[in-house]
């Protein structure tokens, strides 16, 4: 509680508020996750949540975010597992993509494909309808 001469605090967060938590099983669906797999994600400290009782609840910006993942910087490079986590697609679909000479790309050792961030962003922008 604040002290009669400190002023009130105000929280600033940029969310919309109200703040929106969801439980265990709401952010499992969300995730496409079964319960536990959200439950190993708390008590390893990868999603932050609070504790009610016996009971979790996570704020629904934090999923989104554990889905996300960092954002990347504009000069970095993903390969083509990144390129597929994030569209959620089989690696190979982004080998197509590239070799159809929708998305450039560059080459690496082997099999595998670079793509620089600006260039899956233009890709996905473009491919938005």
């Amino acid at each position: 509680m604040n002290q009669p001469d400190e002023p009130a605090r105000e929280y600033v967060t940029g969310e919309p508020w109200p703040l929106r938590y969801l439980t265990v099983a709401e952010a499992a669906a969300v995730m496409s996750r079964h319960r536990s797999a959200v439950l190993r994600l708390i008590h390893t400290g990868k999603l932050r949540s609070i504790r009610l009782g016996r009971s979790y609840r996570i704020r629904e910006a934090e999923v989104l975010r554990h889905l996300t993942g960092p954002t990347p910087h504009q000069d970095a490079m993903l390969d083509a597992a990144a390129c597929a986590h994030i569209l959620r697609c089989p690696e190979r679909t982004i080998h197509a993509l590239v070799k159809l000479g929708h998305l450039a790309s560059e080459r690496g050792e082997g099999n595998s494909c670079r793509v620089a961030v600006t260039e899956f962003r233009r890709f996905l922008r473009d491919t938005e309808r």
